[in-house]
């Protein structure tokens, strides 16, 4: 207790290893998101080659899990995080320089599952010798770190974006390698405390370590009652949903902006750069939000903008204007400051509609429909392009945000039922 109450007025605290996760998020979920689509149609790709590649950096998702518990059981935290980050590093010099076809989608799962892990084994410090009441606070920190390296990392692959590629993943490795270097000499050893039931095991669709900030809910779960498994399951085909449409879009994002609105791609990372640092200043909001209101609100709201987004995009890629361009700049900054709101869903939802002790359980799940939806999106995506066009594409992904929108209104629906009738 003592250690707790000692630690607990700095807990608020940037710490030097924060930087070390911001730089495998900026490189992870900054750059290769803009730079890896443009460097395999370089090669001779094609659509369906660049959202398969694209599709395995999600991969680790499945074993996001997996990384905690083998860093639990035989007490590596800091060793399997170094030892993740150097290999990710490594494997993505490989792939700039010798890597083919094949090469290049096995590399992409190896970055994505190695970033994963580290990403999710560094959560784990984040709460650590932390009294309970210091956890949102100490997690806005590290998140709006994270953030602020994804945010970067955005900017920077504009800044490579075109005839120099090779040389921003190459950077890129060398940012990997400087993180692990960072990591070795500042992270903690291994975490003091460990409690699976208020922390998760996983990483939302931007990279960031899924942190639980609500407290239980104020309903009861009623024994025998399992009428939450329609709530949870709601939730799960709209995450599902939704990811696949932004997934469909990002993954694309790169050679779509051009071909579809007139936005190079290094204009196009830049606006995202510059909306990804501008969303660091909402999640604070969003955070407070999420915990004082029910994240299926939250949600709810943000997957209908981000509809509306993709709808206005899909119209505007059938003009051919100057105007079209500005207009798609301003949709794509938008549509990168819904992350918040979507993270902040995605982290409360999944604990708000599932008994406390079940919560592993959707951890586990949330996480394979997060990996899932992402690898069949890249594959989709890469199919209606080389089929149809991106134009087309633009409107498969408003159709398919509709259909998520719908399915969080039809939860949220069913959640305030139960809420009112005290069985959620």
């Amino acid at each position: 207790m003592r250690v707790a109450e000692r630690v607990g007025a700095r807990t608020h605290r940037f710490e030097a290893w924060f930087l070390s996760g911001a730089l495998v998020s900026g490189v992870a979920y900054g750059m290769l998101p803009m730079l890896l689509p443009q460097f395999v149609a370089a090669r001779g790709g094609n659509a369906q080659t660049v959202g398969i590649v694209m599709g395995c950096l999600m991969v680790g998702c499945l074993f996001a899990p997996a990384w905690a518990a083998i860093a639990d059981r035989f007490r590596i935290h800091r060793t399997l995080a170094v030892f993740l980050v150097g290999l990710a590093g490594i494997t993505l010099l490989w792939m700039a320089r010798d890597a083919g076809e094949a090469g290049l989608m096995v590399g992409a799962a190896v970055i994505g599952t190695c970033c994963t892990g580290a990403t999710v084994i560094g959560g784990l410090f984040v709460t650590d010798r932390a009294p309970r009441d210091d956890w949102p606070k100490r997690q806005g920190v590290a998140v709006m770190t994270f953030a602020t390296g994804i945010g970067a990392g955005l900017l920077l692959a504009a800044a490579f974006s075109g005839a120099f590629v090779e040389d921003g993943l190459l950077f890129g490795s060398m940012m990997l390698l400087l993180a692990t270097g960072m990591a070795v000499v500042w992270m903690p050893w291994i975490p003091r405390r460990r409690n699976h039931l208020e922390r998760g095991d996983t990483i939302d669709f931007e990279g960031h370590p899924v942190m639980h900030q609500a407290p239980d809910p104020d309903v009861e779960y009623r024994e025998g009652d399992t009428r939450w498994c329609i709530a949870f399951m709601l939730f799960l085909a709209g995450i599902g949903l939704l990811t696949t449409a932004s997934a469909m879009f990002l993954f694309q994002f790169p050679l779509m902006a051009p071909a579809a609105f007139g936005v190079n791609p290094a204009a196009a990372a830049a606006v995202f750069g510059l909306a990804a640092l501008a969303s660091v200043i909402w999640y604070p909001a969003v955070g407070r939000t999420a915990r004082n209101r029910d994240p299926v609100d939250l949600i709810v709201r943000a997957t209908w903008m981000r509809a509306v987004v993709f709808g206005e995009l899909a119209l505007l890629s059938l003009v051919v204007d100057t105007w079209v361009t500005i207009g798609a700049a301003a949709l794509f900054f938008i549509y990168r400051n819904t992350w918040p709101s979507v993270y902040a869903g995605i982290t409360e939802g999944s604990s708000e509609l599932v008994p406390p002790h079940r919560r592993p359980l959707a951890m586990g799940l949330v996480s394979a429909v997060l990996a899932l939806s992402a690898i069949s999106a890249g594959v989709a995506s890469g199919m209606l392009v080389d089929e149809l066009g991106y134009r087309e594409l633009a409107f498969a992904v408003f159709g398919t945000a509709i259909v998520a929108g719908f399915m969080f209104a039809i939860l949220r629906v069913w959640r305030r039922h139960l809420i009112a009738t005290n069985w959620a």
